[in-house]
């Protein structure tokens, strides 16, 4: 890619500097949204193409604002992933497989975000789907976490000592 002969590198890198540049002209709405075709078509109407980077495809349809709550969705994603882990350690063995979707939701995640840098995603139902998975996960951890047979730890006895008095030795 990017080589003068590789056609298909060129025109990203021209969709992708016309997406810089229209983030720069809109930052606070962007060109509107599902709307860079359109924009796009006004400024080359002959290699009208979608940006082919999420990351670019974000702030340059929804504006800056737009762009900080979609990266936000993100973040909060692995959040409460890890959130939801941390609340299936000891459960069981469904705390154990659902302890197992919280990690492939965030290794999933990651190859949706490598992904996007080539392709424009946005507006399929990939991220969404995983942001309505992720939330529906924790949801029904913590009903897991609510409802589990509670384990109660009990101390080891400690050991006797001979200056104590008898009342006060354990075990006894």
């Amino acid at each position: 890619m990017g080589s003068e002969d590789d056609r298909t590198g060129q025109l990203r890198l021209m969709h992708w500097e016309a997406a810089v540049d229209a983030i720069g002209e809109h930052p606070v709405l962007g060109v509107g949204y599902e709307n860079w075709m359109s924009y796009y078509s006004d400024i080359n109407p002959t290699f009208a193409q979608e940006i082919h980077n999420t990351f670019l495809e974000v702030p340059a349809e929804l504006g800056i604002p737009g762009a900080l709550l979609f990266f936000g969705l993100v973040v909060g994603s692995f959040a409460t992933n890890r959130r939801t882990r941390r609340r299936l350690r000891e459960l069981g063995p469904w705390g154990a497989v659902m302890h197992g979707m919280a990690k492939g939701l965030d290794v999933a995640m990651v190859g949706l975000l490598v992904a996007s840098t080539f392709m424009s995603v946005l507006f399929w139902p990939v991220y969404w789907m995983h942001f309505a998975l992720s939330v529906a996960l924790s949801e029904t951890s913590k009903r897991l976490a609510l409802h589990a047979p509670r384990t109660v730890h009990v101390p080891r006895a400690v050991p006797s000592h001979p200056s104590l008095p008898a009342v006060a030795r354990v075990g006894q």
